[in-house]
């Protein structure tokens, strides 16, 4: 049998062949250097005696029974054994070791020889087992952190989800296995988001997106998902592994400001912004289509007189009807929004002839002809109607807007409850505007404007943190004209650039001579125009102005509103400023429309809670649903807040019980001359 030992002489799988006696009469070199012996050591060795294979550990378990079949002439395998060989010189070597028994027969069929052959598997039973504990380490991992987390192979088939990814999406993981978790993506997003993830794969990059998973009870979830693809060495894609994030509860809140900037919260019509961009819609698709188009202002008769007499909740009770009425006269497309107050617009867009205009105006002075039935009460109110047209009457939403107040007030002049279309030769309130405005132009030279300070305190302690400047004028014509009046114009005209300049300018001295001479150092917080913003010399004009007043620029603070920030220009010049020291409020925020992902990324301080977000927060529960969710929101991005226009205690109560930061407005100090501030910073 000397030719069936040759063949395993270099085999590198260990052999050892015994006589049907048990008797050791081969290994070979492989079993030599798996047990650490040589031939000699085993020459001789009776199986039974032999402690590599025979040890109290091996007959325990049952391995001499095999070989006892195999000396039968039985071919077997001996199940993997873990030995602890006594005469093996490696320390602490401990094998898993796979056996197969073959026995050799002559021509009698008798058997000669059983060949064992070993295989030692102690390292891929313990790759295996790392492996094991890999997973369930993996396993426990993506299970704690609170997100979902998924793994597809390369054409997106799903491999792996976790349970969080399983709540999201309302399915078990066996649903979600294959193609499965496709259905879980909302009915709306799910094209879009499956074309996206192969468009990225496509282009190498990393998906990112917002979107829907829907469950099959309905519930929708809003999350934010994000995929990177894993490569081979031969930079192929085998696979994808992601998270979902759940921003439902953000989406809520964006939905909720999103809202509030559009739409008017006692009639729940469009407000002002939202009319004028479907108006600016209107004139762009009257202009491409050769049609006219036309805004209406419409003005109620009389209302404060009913508002005064018969109490406010009457008055909001009459407007929401009014916008009822109004809404029914018009058809579906057109725009019926509350510009503020008791006024209103609507937005007629392509029309061949006026004609159809005046008859919505006539169906409206018909509706307010019927009385208004309010708590008992039956109250008969008119309205007053001007109409401005594209493109006679202007090319622009400012300008037919404007054109259209004008009209409403020769209604007025005309006895009111009628309507008058614009007259260009009748137009008193643009005649009043333009003398406004020559006034406004010399105003500067004539030393009518002047800076009064609004303090800011903290909301806990009433120290006095900062103080924002405000513009006033004194016309020796006019009177003390109010800012809503001339700072829209100024605004318009351009004239807010030097004015804006003059401001911080006036209030960087001020201030600096203040704490000079109380020793006090305040922040100074300053209004920015647009127009001051994205003008050429904007970077220069503000270092100019700490510069010259030598106030530190850590104590300014630039305050713009939120369609400044997201305007897509800004960042560079912020950045540069930012760098220098000075600090950036979003102001009046709420009233526009941006992403809280997106602001976070800008270098702002404060966040400035518009005033229409505490009204009646004392009397009315929920409604300081707004206010609570914006300070909440700002503070987990890292702004701190400033609540304007608080008016009462209760106000006050609430921002501190909310964790308002600071405040300002009417029950902490009006807005002072710089002069008078030292004075009140001693008493307060």
């Amino acid at each position: 049998m000397f030719h069936v030992r040759g063949m395993f002489d270099e085999s590198p799988i260990a052999c050892e062949i015994f006589s049907p006696e048990g008797k050791v009469i081969y290994v070979n070199a492989a079993f030599q250097k798996l047990w650490g012996v040589s031939q000699d050591v085993v020459d001789n060795y009776i199986l039974s005696e032999y402690n590599i294979l025979a040890d109290a550990q091996v007959a325990a378990l049952g391995v001499l029974p095999f070989l006892q079949r195999a000396i039968a002439g039985e071919s077997v395998q001996i199940p993997p054994v873990i030995y602890f060989p006594e005469n093996v010189n490696i320390p602490g070597r401990r094998r898993l070791v796979s056996a197969y028994a073959y026995p050799v027969k002559n021509h009698d069929g008798q058997v000669e020889e059983v060949i064992i052959l070993q295989e030692d598997i102690t390292d891929q039973k313990q790759a295996e087992e790392d492996l094991r504990q890999a997973a369930i380490r993996y396993e426990t991992l993506t299970q704690a952190v609170p997100v979902g987390i998924f793994e597809t192979d390369a054409n997106g088939d799903c491999l792996y989800v976790n349970q969080q990814w399983c709540d999201m999406a309302g399915m078990t993981r066996e649903q979600a296995v294959g193609t499965g978790w496709k259905s879980a993506l909302h009915p709306e997003d799910a094209e879009g988001v499956v074309a996206l993830w192969y468009e990225t794969a496509r282009k190498g990059e990393i998906f990112k997106a917002e979107f829907r998973l829907q469950r099959q009870d309905g519930v929708v979830t809003w999350v934010y998902g994000q995929a990177v693809a894993k490569k081979n060495e031969r930079g192929e894609i085998t696979r994808y592994v992601g998270t979902t994030t759940d921003i439902s509860d953000r989406k809520k809140y964006e939905g909720i400001l999103r809202h509030k900037a559009t739409t008017d919260d006692l009639t729940g019509l469009p407000n002002r912004a939202t009319a004028l961009d479907h108006l600016t819609l209107a004139i762009n698709q009257a202009h491409r289509d050769r049609h006219s188009a036309v805004l209406m202002f419409v003005d109620l008769d009389n209302f404060k007189h009913i508002n005064d007499s018969l109490g406010h909740h009457v008055g909001d009770r009459l407007l929401r009807q009014s916008a009822g009425r109004l809404q029914a006269c018009v058809r579906e497309g057109h725009t019926v929004a509350r510009f503020g107050g008791d006024e209103f617009l609507i937005v007629i867009p392509a029309i061949d002839k006026t004609e159809y205009a005046e008859l919505v105006a006539q169906r409206i002075i018909k509706a307010f002809g019927q009385p208004f039935h309010l708590d008992g009460h039956e109250i008969f109110i008119s309205a007053s109607l001007g109409l401005a047209v594209y493109p006679d009457d202007g090319c622009d939403a400012e300008s037919l807007l404007r054109h259209a107040d004008a009209a409403m007030y020769r209604a007025k002049d005309a006895g009111r409850n009628t309507y008058r279309f614009f007259l260009q030769e009748m137009n008193r309130k643009a005649q009043t505007r333009i003398e406004l405005e020559t006034q406004l132009r010399h105003a500067l030279e004539r030393n009518e404007l002047s800076v009064h300070y609004q303090p800011v305190v903290d909301s806990y302690t009433g120290d006095l943190i900062s103080v924002e400047a405000l513009l006033r004028w004194q016309n020796l014509k006019f009177g003390e004209i109010p800012p809503e009046r001339f700072i829209p114009l100024a605004e318009e005209t351009g004239l807010i650039v030097p004015i804006g300049n003059w401001v911080l300018n006036t209030a960087c001295q001020d201030i600096q001579n203040w704490m000079e001479q109380t020793g006090k150092k305040i922040k100074l917080a300053v209004n920015l125009s647009p127009r001051q913003f994205v003008g050429e010399d904007f970077i220069n004009s503000v270092r100019g102005a700490i510069d010259k007043s030598k106030l530190p620029a850590a104590c300014l603070d630039l305050e713009l509103t939120e369609r400044m920030f997201i305007s897509g220009e800004s960042s560079k010049d912020l950045q540069t400023l930012r760098d220098l020291g000075i600090q950036f409020s979003i102001d009046d925020f709420g009233t526009g429309y941006s992403s809280l992902s997106y602001l976070a990324k800008l270098p702002v301080s404060y966040i400035k809670v518009d005033r229409s977000f505490l009204q009646n927060v004392a009397d009315q529960p929920g409604s300081g649903i707004l206010a609570r969710g914006i300070i909440a929101l700002s503070h987990s991005l890292g702004f701190q807040v400033i609540a304007e226009g608080v008016e009462t205690d209760e106000q006050l109560q609430f921002l501190q019980e909310h964790g308002c930061n600071y405040v300002q407005g009417f029950y902490i100090s009006a807005a002072l001359p710089i002069d008078q501030l030292s004075s009140w910073a001693t008493m307060h």
